[in-house]
């Protein structure tokens, strides 16, 4: 039986938001928001140069004699300069559901705003992630790995420069959007994508060298802490640590000085690390936060006691390899940390359905960002914050 998970929720909210954002709207085309008073309020959108590591394109056909993998999905990667609205989320209280998400996104960032009830009761199915720390035996420093996995979808980079706050880079799986949508995708345009997208981050890196990814527990349980902080959702949780963390100690903050909200029954933890080389995993037990010192999370609890190990048989298989690997070499290099993030891929694990949608390696010294796509590890693709 399938249980909830993370990453089909994201899609699924992504998917409603944008399929009744069209249907609450008479035209919802590139021409209708291009140029509005609200857009440029909201912040310009720019294309990003893409570095290319090897030879390839980001979006290929499998090679003769390659490892197969299932289709890629697109990579769209663009820019938001100006105003994100973190100040005006804040002041509103935050969120805590996508309900609230959504209606900040239609208040502030001229996103339309669908029929919210319709959001309810969405619902998500189990599968992976994977997310490392180490040290870098190259310039010094720090890398973070990061595996996210799903079936094969389509990723958007943001490269933020908010107004105020940090700059930095986040992506989101927005492959819902054309599998629903069919010729009607055609008709969003990015300024739209970004807007939402600022809001529903699953990993990132800010100019201070702090990285967040957001993993999947399989536990049925909700988080509702209600003390009259600003209310927060995995995602703007990650969206608020971007712009103003500097550090592991102040992402922490951040979240202690938030009330936290799961939705539909799913948990999650967040992987946070930074330059210094502080690596931590944020739980929330007993409706509580726990802050555990781990350079690797995958996908069960790690905070001692009864809940922990709580998750499924094979992110345990997983963080064991990792921890192995670490042990193996605790210094690193670019190349290592790419094997090490192929290791623990999902075509190794033939007998799930999906496959990781795309793998980071995050230098926090140098702050870039290489990028590989549904598992083709030969081809990386550099983005410098």
């Amino acid at each position: 039986m399938k249980n909830t998970n993370l990453h089909r929720s994201i899609r699924a909210i992504l998917a409603a938001v944008l399929t009744l954002a069209m249907l609450a709207t008479s035209v919802l085309s590139a021409a209708a928001l291009s140029g509005s008073s609200d857009e440029k309020k909201a912040g310009t959108i720019l294309k990003v140069p893409v570095a290319q590591k090897t030879a390839g394109e980001i979006d290929r056909e499998i090679t003769p004699g390659e490892k197969p993998v299932k289709a890629l999905g697109s990579t769209k990667v663009v820019e938001f300069n100006g105003d994100d609205k973190l100040d005006q989320f804040y002041a509103q209280g935050g969120a805590g559901s996508i309900t609230d998400v959504v209606k900040f996104l239609a208040l502030n960032l001229a996103v339309p705003a669908p029929d919210t009830s319709k959001l309810e009761g969405l619902k998500a199915y189990p599968d992976a992630c994977s997310a490392f720390q180490v040290k870098n035996k190259e310039n010094g420093g720090y890398y973070f790995g990061r595996n996210f996995d799903y079936d094969p979808g389509d990723m958007l980079i943001i490269k933020t420069n908010p107004k105020k706050g940090y700059k930095s880079l986040t992506s989101c799986d927005t492959s819902i959007l054309t599998n629903s949508l069919g010729y009607a995708a055609g008709l969003i345009p990015d300024d739209l994508m970004t807007r939402i997208g600022l809001y529903i981050p699953v990993d990132g890196m800010n100019e201070k060298g702090v990285c967040v990814s957001i993993n999947m527990i399989n536990d049925p349980v909700v988080v509702s802490q209600d003390t009259g902080k600003t209310k927060q959702i995995c995602t703007t949780a990650l969206r608020t640590i971007m712009d103003r963390a500097a550090n592991v100690d102040e992402a922490i903050d951040i979240l202690k000085n938030c009330d936290f909200h799961t939705w539909d029954g799913f948990l999650i933890h967040l992987a946070i690390s930074d330059a210094s080389g502080k690596h931590v995993v944020a739980e929330w037990i007993d409706n509580k936060l726990s802050i555990i010192e781990t350079p690797i999370v995958t996908n069960f609890y790690l905070t001692p006691g009864p809940k922990y190990g709580i998750g499924t048989s094979e992110s345990m298989t997983r963080y064991q390899i990792l921890t192995k690997t670490l042990k193996e070499k605790p210094v690193m290099t670019e190349t290592d940390v790419r094997d090490a993030l192929a290791s623990v891929a999902k075509s190794n694990f033939p007998e799930t359905e999906h496959t990781t949608e795309w793998s980071i390696v995050y230098n926090q010294k140098t702050l870039t960002a290489t990028y590989y796509r549904s598992e083709h590890y030969r081809d990386g693709y550099v983005i410098h914050l």
